[in-house]
């Protein structure tokens, strides 16, 4: 063999199999590693900070709480408000985004942001399947639900502590202004929705003056005709449900409220949500003190 010539034979050359084996490796775990971190980016999970999945189809509750009133409440008043706020998350579907509107002057505004928002997240398996969200064991989700109501009842004591707080109590009542604010919202734009609606259903603002002023409340019928309800109008309700909390502290008619009835107000404020499109309409009287 001269001089500069090679042999594979000899034992010192590079071995190319061995060689490219060993480079296959590297390549190999960094693609098991991007399929992977591909397979965990996409798969869907909830948002942490609200307890939402993302879904075209949200169901969406919206809870309304009117603060002009809610000085003359009564203790026991006071335990249906936050029995129905509970029960606002309670009852809502698995995924529902449960969004709190008041009228308090720190939350007053056209647009009426809420003022707190967050969902219910699935509780079980079956929940989760129902809304095709990934699978997770039940200890998992029994916690992440004690979390997730602990968090709204958080929400809930915030709300009733400004609903109780005199510097904060509305001035004026904008009770229609409000629901047509409510209706436009960001947070009630799903095609199935629940409305819970808690208020004395006394309009007090330049619209109206319900119970103030003579005619100032006429049959609903009537007071759509009018050029006043135009400004107040709210998009349509359909697909909504609502629940109705009308609270009656006060004896109607009586000083100062002496041209309605609770019975004029009942009937007013359920027409009114029928005639709007809402799907159904549930009335609950807050009495306790009321004749």
């Amino acid at each position: 063999m001269g001089f500069g010539s090679y042999s594979p034979s000899y034992g010192g050359g590079p071995n190319w199999p061995m060689i490219a084996a060993l480079a296959v490796i590297p390549i190999a775990v960094i693609t098991a590693a991007i399929i992977g971190l591909s397979a965990y980016l996409s798969t869907e999970r909830i948002d942490t900070a609200t307890y939402c999945f993302s879904r075209a189809d949200q169901h969406q509750v919206a809870f309304f709480a009117d603060a002009s009133f809610t000085r003359s409440s009564s203790a026991a008043q006071w335990r249906d408000y936050e029995t129905a706020l509970m029960r606002a998350y309670d009852e809502a579907p698995p995924n529902a985004r449960i969004s709190i509107f008041t009228t308090t002057r720190d939350a007053a505004s056209s647009f009426l942001p809420p003022v707190g928002s967050q969902c219910r997240p699935p509780e079980t398996v079956l929940e989760l399947a129902q809304i095709g969200a990934p699978s997770q064991t039940p200890q998992y989700l029994a916690r992440q639900a004690q979390e997730a109501r602990e968090a709204y009842r958080t929400m809930v004591e915030h709300v009733l502590g400004a609903l109780r707080d005199d510097e904060l109590r509305a001035l004026e009542s904008p009770i229609l202004a409000s629901l047509q604010a409510i209706s436009r919202s960001e947070f009630f734009d799903g095609e199935q929705r629940t409305l819970w609606f808690l208020t004395d259903g006394l309009e007090a603002s330049e619209t109206a003056l319900f119970g103030q002023v003579r005619n100032s409340a006429p049959p609903y019928e009537i007071f759509a005709s009018q050029p006043r309800w135009e400004a107040v109008r709210p998009d349509s309700l359909t697909g909504t449900h609502v629940n109705l909390l009308l609270v009656e502290s006060t004896t109607l008619p009586g000083p100062g409220l002496e041209f309605i009835t609770h019975a004029e107000l009942r009937a007013f404020w359920s027409t009114l949500f029928i005639e709007n499109g809402a799907d159904s309409v549930e009335l609950t009287r807050l009495r306790h003190g009321a004749e």
